[in-house]
C-alpha cells in the first residue's frame, strides 16, 4: 500500500472489468489526502493533480516531472483549506467596468494614462484628442502605443484639452473606447535651493529651481 496520495491514470476494460494502472503522479512532498481530489490530462499531455483535503495542486509533465506546485493557504489563515477539484483551462479576462483614463497637462505638453482592470485582450491603445476647449466632437488621432504593462502612458508634445482612448485587440479591431475626459493641470514637484520641496497647483506651472 502506498503511504502517500497519487494522481492516477487508469485503463479499464469494460468487457472483463479489469483495471490497469497506466501512470501514477506522486506529490512533491509525499502528502496523504484523506478525501476529494482530481486528475486532469491536458491537451499538451501534461497532467494536473488536485490533492483534495490537503489544499494543494500540482502540474506534471507527461513523464511525471512536477513543473508547478501550490498550496491554497496563507499562514494561519489557510489552516484547514481544502479543494474539492482543481482544473486548468484557458481564461479570458472580460471586464465589466470601462477603462480608466487620466490626462494631465503642463508646459511640456500632455501625459495620458489609461488602464483597463481585468483585461488581457487589449494589445494596443489608440489615443484621440482635441486642442480646443469644448471640442469633444472634434477629436483627432494622436497616435498609438503598445500595451506592455497594466497602465499605459502616452505623451503628446502639445497641450490637449479633451482626450479619448480606444483599446485594440491583436487583430487591430476596437474592443472598447473610453469616455472623453478633460485634461487637468499636472501638479509638478519642485526642489528649492535650500532643500525644501513643494508643489504648484495654481493656474501657472510648477517651477524647478
Amino acid at each position: 500500500m502506498c503511504p502517500h496520495s497519487r494522481g492516477k491514470i487508469v485503463e479499464v476494460n469494460t468487457k472483463t472489468w479489469e483495471a490497469k494502472l497506466v501512470q501514477a503522479f506522486h506529490h512533491p512532498d509525499n502528502l496523504l489526502s484523506k478525501s476529494q481530489g482530481s486528475t486532469q490530462v491536458l491537451p499538451s499531455g501534461n497532467v494536473v493533480v488536485n490533492w483534495g483535503s490537503s489544499g494543494a495542486l500540482t502540474e506534471f509533465t507527461r513523464n511525471g516531472t512536477a513543473i508547478f506546485h501550490t498550496y491554497f493557504d496563507s499562514g494561519r489563515l489557510g489552516e484547514g483549506v481544502e479543494n474539492y477539484h482543481g482544473f486548468r483551462f484557458n481564461w479570458t479576462g472580460l471586464p465589466n467596468e470601462r477603462p480608466a483614463l487620466v490626462s494631465l497637462t503642463s508646459e511640456n505638453g500632455t501625459k495620458i494614462y489609461v488602464s483597463w482592470n481585468g483585461d488581457i485582450e487589449a494589445k494596443t491603445w489608440a489615443f484621440y484628442g482635441s486642442t480646443e476647449r469644448g471640442g469633444e466632437s472634434k477629436l483627432s488621432f494622436l497616435g498609438e502605443k503598445k500595451r506592455k504593462e497594466f497602465e499605459t502612458e502616452f505623451v503628446v508634445a502639445e497641450v490637449v484639452e479633451n482626450v479619448r482612448a480606444e483599446a485594440l485587440g491583436k487583430d487591430g479591431k476596437a474592443l472598447v473606447r473610453t469616455d472623453v475626459v478633460k485634461s487637468e493641470i499636472e501638479v509638478l514637484q519642485y526642489q528649492a535651493k535650500d532643500g525644501r520641496s513643494g508643489e504648484d497647483v495654481g493656474s501657472g506651472w510648477g517651477r524647478f529651481l
